[in-house]
C-alpha cells in the first residue's frame, strides 16, 4: 500500500493552491508549497515533491486530501508530499 494510500481513501478532499514552485535541477528538489482549506476555516500549507512529467505553476489548484481529525496531516494527491503535517499559513517557524 503506498505511504498516504490509507489518507487518500479516507480523507476530506479540498482544492489547494500553488505558492511557491521550486524547480531543482535534482527530482528531490523539484517542489511545490500549496495552501488549503480546513473546515474550521483555517489555511494550512505544505510541501510536495512535483512528480515526472508535471509543470506546475504559482496560482494552479491542486487537489488535496487531509485528515479530518487532524487536518495538518495532508498529501497533494497525485504527488509525493515529502513532509505529511502541514503548517498554518502565514506562521513563521
Amino acid at each position: 500500500m503506498p505511504r498516504n494510500g490509507g489518507l487518500l481513501a479516507t480523507g476530506t478532499r479540498v482544492t489547494g493552491t500553488v505558492l511557491t514552485v521550486e524547480d531543482g535541477q535534482k527530482a528531490s528538489q523539484r517542489r511545490i508549497q500549496a495552501r488549503y482549506p480546513v473546515q474550521d476555516g483555517r489555511e494550512l500549507t505544505l510541501w510536495a515533491l512535483i512528480p515526472d512529467g508535471a509543470h506546475p505553476a504559482v496560482g494552479d489548484q491542486v487537489p488535496v486530501v487531509y485528515d479530518p481529525a487532524d487536518p495538518s496531516r495532508a498529501v497533494v494527491d497525485g504527488y509525493d508530499t515529502w513532509t505529511t503535517f502541514a503548517t498554518e499559513a502565514g506562521a513563521t517557524g
